[in-house]
């Protein structure tokens, strides 16, 4: 009996591809097993009349599949950007009733006892769907059990529709996990599923969930660094899906966009920190790959940003009266179709094949031979470096100044990043170089602000827009010299 379980799931953005997903025309890197088997399952999730095991991170299941009924315990775990690992145990039952009397002599016994004591396991909600399987084994004889489950979500009254691809390993390496993830994905539209069927159970319950903050990554001076430097990349590739999520759910909200960029930036910004000690081809593909994902958000952040100038300028000039001007009305309208478009492709599964073939390409990151000392040296190096280039720096040339500022950003998430283990004196340069990088930013949006009013000029041609554009650009060169000042005034040596 297997007791954990390694799984990766993916929501179909259309149900009726879920006949299409075994088709043996989409595989040609794999092996099928057998030929395709058809379960039709009725699950039922119980818990305590007040919710012992929800509380503690405990399933208790009986999937009823023809003539036999199978109790599933799931102990805590781990969901992460899709990637399901738990602790598992099953049993089969006499009769389709929950019982603990068969978990007594497991590892999830004791606690599963505790839990309950003499409390009845009460009925809180089911899953009814077809289950396609199919065992698969990849080039390099990883066995995964490839699942197609499309159905509903039941609690009461209530219904949802399930439509979901679960990938399991059975047998061998989590990279063929995602590597299988991202060929289906790539053929067929889904998303990474980040919520188990439990979970959404128990949302359309009407259950107070506790939705789980993730952590910031903890540093483990005991560990490898080799290992470490590739968990520190996996984690903020994992905040990048979980920023997707958020941005899908609350698109309208400047800031969701902003923090996926943030993301995306930063594991950009880990990988060019530690171009020297790993192959520069594999540096080069997952910063190509990170590019496809972020530029897709550019736009829309540029509309976002001079909407924040726009307001930015009412709340300095009070006397001025800026809602309903035509600059606002035309950067909403700009911000609602862009937005549109961006949520229409993100909500297509279009990042998600490119999302797992990172995640699949940072597993495999092998490094080579590097030390604390290593790192250090690293961060003095391109310090000096960003030093020099700043004096040299034409603050009236976007494109220098752009150069300058992504310098900045990387500089400042890597001593944000490996601040556990920098010297002392390079831990007081963070807050300086976050000032230096807002006066960058600002200088930044000074300049593309006044290709962007240009365009949207020739785009919704009027007088009012034309006045307001005046406004906004005028407002902006008289803070831009104070901001290069700021700039030049730096001192990061």
């Amino acid at each position: 009996m297997k007791n954990q379980e390694i799984e990766l799931k993916l929501r179909l953005i259309n149900e009726v591809d879920a006949a299409l997903i075994l088709e043996d025309d989409l595989f040609s890197s794999v092996k099928f097993m057998g030929t395709p088997m058809i379960h039709d399952f009725e699950t039922t999730y119980y818990d305590t009349p007040d919710y012992r095991l929800m509380q503690a991170q405990c399933t208790y299941r009986i999937r009823k599949s023809g003539e036999y009924s199978i109790a599933t315990v799931k102990d805590s775990g781990s969901s992460q950007g899709g990637l399901h690992v738990r602790n598992e145990w099953n049993v089969k039952l006499d009769q389709n009733l929950p019982d603990l009397v068969p978990f007594s002599n497991l590892p999830i016994g004791p606690k599963l006892s505790a839990l309950a004591g003499e409390e009845e396991l009460i009925p809180i909600f089911q899953t009814n769907f077809q289950r396609q399987v199919l065992e698969v084994v990849t080039e390099d004889g990883s066995l995964i059990e490839l699942a197609v489950d499309q159905g509903n979500i039941i609690s009461g009254e209530k219904k949802a529709p399930l439509a979901e691809v679960e990938l399991e390993l059975k047998n061998g390496q989590v990279v063929s996990l995602l590597e299988l993830g991202a060929l289906l994905a790539e053929k067929t539209p889904m998303i990474l599923e980040e919520k188990s069927k439990y979970l959404r159970g128990l949302i359309l319950s009407g259950l107070p969930v506790k939705e789980e903050l993730t952590p910031a990554y903890t540093w483990d001076k005991k560990k490898d660094l080799q290992q470490t430097l590739r968990e520190v990349m996996l984690f903020s590739l994992k905040e990048i899906i979980n920023k997707q999520e958020i941005f899908l759910k609350a698109p309208e909200d400047p800031e969701t966009a902003h923090q996926l960029r943030v993301e995306i930036r930063r594991l950009r910004a880990l990988l060019s920190f530690l171009k020297p000690f790993f192959s520069q081809k594999e540096e080069k593909k997952l910063q190509d790959l990170l590019r496809k994902i972020a530029q897709k958000f550019g736009y829309l952040r540029e509309i976002d940003v001079m909407l924040e100038g726009w307001e930015e300028l009412g709340q300095s000039r009070p006397t001025l009266s800026l809602d309903n001007s035509a600059l606002q009305k035309v950067l909403k309208e700009e911000r609602k179709l862009t937005q549109l478009t961006v949520t229409q492709e993100i909500s297509s599964g279009i990042t998600t094949p490119i999302l797992l073939e990172i995640w699949a390409e940072l597993i495999n990151l092998s490094f080579d031979e590097i030390s604390v000392e290593d790192l250090k040296q690293r961060f003095q190096t391109l310090l000096l470096k960003m030093s020099k280039i700043s004096k040299k720096t034409n603050y009236q040339v976007l494109a220098e100044v752009h150069a300058l500022r992504i310098r900045g950003k990387k500089l400042r998430y890597a001593a944000n990043t490996f601040g556990p283990v920098l010297r002392k004196k390079d831990k007081v340069l963070f807050s300086e170089l976050k000032a230096l990088q807002d006066a960058l930013g600002q200088i930044c949006d000074t300049h593309r602000n006044q290709e962007l009013l240009r365009d949207l000029n020739e785009k919704y041609p009027s007088a009012a827009l034309s006045f307001d554009s005046g406004v906004l650009s005028g407002w902006q060169q008289t803070e831009l010299e104070e901001q290069v000042k700021k700039a030049k005034g730096f001192s990061l040596r």
